[in-house]
C-alpha cells in the first residue's frame, strides 16, 4: 500500500497575511522638501498640479469648518504659532487619504492644517529651487500669504512675503493693489509681531506704503494710544486684524495699568469695549484685583482720610 504525495499548490500565504493592504498615503505628504533631496516638485507641471490640491484641500477645510465666525474660531482655537508645519504632520500617527480629507478634517482640524503648512513649504521651496518667476508663482505666494496668516503661522507668511516683495516683484512687478496689500501686511508684521516700529516705517517709506488704518495702528503703538489701537483693530479685515493681534497682549496690558492710575471705577461695558475680552476672561486671563460691583468695575478705593 503506497502513502499518498501531498500535492503541492501555488496559493499563497493565507490567514491574516493574505488581508494585508497597501498603506494608504496623504496626497500632500507623499511629496517630500526638495531641500531634503525630494526633486519631483521641481517639474512646473507637477507644481501646478500639487496647488491644485493644495487649494482644494484648503476649501474643503474651510467648508468642513462652517466658514465665517466659526472658521475663525477653528483658526484662534489652534496652537501652531511656534510649530514648523512639515514637522507637526508627523506627531499624529494617523494616515489618511486623500478622498477622505474633508471628513478626516473636521476630526482632527490641527492636523489638517499642520499638513496644509508642510505641503505649502515644500511648494515654496520647490519655486524657489528652481528660480520660477512668472503668473504662476505669484499666484502661489499669494494664496500661501493669506492662508498663513489667517493660521497665524508667521514661520510661513514672513519669509513668503520677504520672497515676494524682495524677489518676484522686481522681475515680475505686482499690480499696484496687490503691492499695496503685502506691504502692509510686512508693516504690520514688523511693527506687531516683531515690535520693531522702525523698520516698519522704514518699509512704509520704501514702498510708499499710503493706508490709512495701517498709518493709525502704527501711531497707536508709538504713542501707546490704546483707545486708537482698539478702535482702529474692530475695522480692520480679517488679514490685517489677525497680524494686529500679536499686539493685543501688549497693548491690553497698557491699557489695565493706564485705567489702574486714572480711575477708581468703570462700566464693565466700557472695560469690554477698551480691552477686547469680556470681564471674566480678563479677569481670569491677567489676574486682576479688580472686583465687579453690579455693572461697575471697582478699581480702587478712595483713601480715607
Amino acid at each position: 500500500m503506497s502513502s499518498a504525495t501531498p500535492r503541492r499548490t501555488s496559493r499563497g500565504p493565507s490567514g491574516a497575511w493574505a488581508r494585508l493592504k497597501p498603506v494608504p498615503v496623504d496626497n500632500l505628504e507623499s511629496m517630500g522638501l526638495p531641500s531634503k533631496g525630494d526633486k519631483r516638485l521641481l517639474d512646473p507641471k507637477t507644481q501646478e498640479n500639487y496647488y491644485g490640491k493644495i487649494v482644494e484641500r484648503y476649501m474643503k477645510f474651510c467648508a468642513s469648518s462652517g466658514g465665517g465666525d466659526k472658521l475663525e474660531e477653528q483658526f484662534a482655537s489652534l496652537s501652531l504659532g511656534q510649530t514648523d508645519g512639515a514637522e507637526a504632520s508627523k506627531k499624529s500617527p494617523k494616515t489618511t487619504t486623500d478622498p477622505n480629507a474633508s471628513a478626516d478634517a473636521s476630526k482632527d482640524p490641527e492636523r489638517e492644517l499642520a499638513i496644509l503648512i508642510g505641503a505649502m513649504r515644500k511648494l515654496r521651496e520647490a519655486i524657489v529651487a528652481c528660480g520660477r518667476v512668472d503668473d504662476f508663482s505669484v499666484q502661489v505666494y499669494i494664496f500661501c500669504i493669506r492662508a498663513s496668516i489667517l493660521m497665524k503661522h508667521p514661520e510661513s507668511y514672513h519669509p513668503a512675503l520677504l520672497h515676494l516683495l524682495r524677489t518676484i516683484h522686481p522681475l515680475r512687478p505686482l499690480a499696484h493693489p496687490e503691492l499695496h496689500e503685502f506691504t502692509g501686511y510686512l508693516v504690520l508684521d514688523l511693527a506687531c509681531r516683531q515690535h520693531d516700529l522702525a523698520r516698519a516705517y522704514a518699509v512704509r517709506r520704501a514702498y510708499a506704503v499710503r493706508e490709512r488704518r495701517v498709518d493709525a495702528v502704527l501711531h497707536a503703538l508709538a504713542h501707546d494710544n490704546y483707545h486708537l489701537f482698539w478702535e482702529v483693530k474692530r475695522n480692520l479685515d480679517g488679514y490685517k486684524a489677525r497680524i494686529v493681534e500679536e499686539a493685543d497682549d501688549e497693548m491690553r496690558i497698557l491699557t489695565l495699568k493706564c485705567l489702574g492710575r486714572t480711575y477708581f471705577s468703570v462700566e464693565r461695558t466700557f472695560l469690554t469695549r477698551v480691552t477686547g475680552l469680556k470681564w471674566e476672561e480678563l479677569k481670569m486671563r491677567y489676574d486682576i484685583g479688580w472686583e465687579l460691583d453690579g455693572e461697575r468695575v471697582i478699581i480702587r478705593k478712595p483713601k480715607s482720610r
